[in-house]
């Protein structure tokens, strides 16, 4: 990466920062004509949802629109144009370059968990000759807000603490991560679950595995590439348990959340959030589909749209 495009990337933080303060201290002082402005309730969360699209040697070679490279200033530009600044931020096909040339910069006001699908908790594996990136599904939390209680990470195979396994007929590895923290202001736990499902069987029993898993003594959620679309009998799982967050009273809940990088039928909805049926107030989801307008014909920050959703924990 060049000097300037991470002077580039490191700007557009610095600047999204600087205005996301200044802001959020602007209006907590502003009146409405009528009435004082309602203030958020602290346990009030907004979860950021994106596959930023794994690293791919061949179009790094050739240079193309989806290569990493051209890639990376849209990919800054999309996490941090959301305003108010994401609370938590759950990534997919991600790789030590996103880490390295963009969420590096992220740091002071972030923490990350990442675990690695083939090496585990920040121990990236090398694979086919450094070829081929280890990929993971990390978490990051603001460290002003959050408390980091514990972590950890499931694989999605019959051995899930086991590192790498992979059973069910699976294509790829597959893993979900996971982190419990605390709303410092108010004492308040959850659990946020971040995970990149596979196709077919091993889909099936790694949603079984996931649903077994996550009941926990507090409040829950998760986010993710599913790989599955709403009229699926694997959605039907999660929607038995869960509650999707496209139900929430501010919503796009028919935009596809991928876009194949503009290929044929690639439009689907298989980005989601779900959350637990007893413990939160949904307000919003929205996807973040405007790449063309913000980028230009033929660029897209990823072949997925990011999904932001806003709840508040009850409790």
């Amino acid at each position: 990466m060049t000097s300037i495009k991470k002077s580039i990337i490191r700007l557009i933080i610095t600047l999204s920062i600087i205005f996301s303060v200044m802001s959020s201290t602007f209006l907590s002082g502003c009146k409405d004509n009528t009435e004082e402005q309602k203030t958020p309730s602290p346990n009030t969360i907004k979860v950021l949802s994106y596959n930023v699209k794994v690293f791919d040697a061949l179009q790094e070679l050739l240079q193309t629109e989806i290569s990493f490279s051209k890639r990376k200033v849209r990919l800054a530009y999309r996490v941090l144009e959301e305003f108010p600044y994401p609370d938590v931020i759950g990534l997919q096909e991600f790789t030590t370059d996103h880490m390295d040339e963009i969420f590096a910069n992220f740091s002071g006001h972030y923490g990350i968990v990442t675990y690695y699908r083939e090496g585990g908790f920040e121990n990236p594996k090398v694979l086919s000759f450094g070829a081929k990136r280890d990929e993971a599904s990390p978490i990051l939390y603001r460290k002003d807000k959050f408390e980091l209680v514990e972590h950890g990470c499931y694989w999605l195979s019959d051995t899930p603490d086991v590192v790498g396994s992979s059973t069910w007929g699976a294509e790829h590895v597959r893993i979900c991560t996971w982190v419990r923290l605390k709303i410092i202001e108010t004492g308040v736990e959850f659990v946020y679950y971040n995970t990149h499902l596979n196709w077919g069987e091993a889909q099936y029993k790694a949603t079984i595995l996931l649903r077994d898993l996550m009941p926990v003594d507090v409040p829950y959620f998760i986010t993710g590439d599913f790989n599955l679309r709403p009229n699926s009998s694997n959605y039907a799982l999660w929607a038995e348990s869960m509650i999707d967050t496209r139900v929430s009273p501010i919503n796009m809940a028919e935009t596809p959340t991928s876009n194949g990088f503009d290929g044929p039928d690639n439009d689907s909805i298989i980005d989601y959030c779900f959350v637990d049926k007893e413990n939160f107030l949904l307000i919003s989801h929205k996807v973040l589909n405007d790449d063309i307008a913000r980028f230009g014909e033929g660029k897209f920050a990823s072949d997925h749209y990011a999904v932001v959703t806003e709840f508040e924990i009850l409790g």
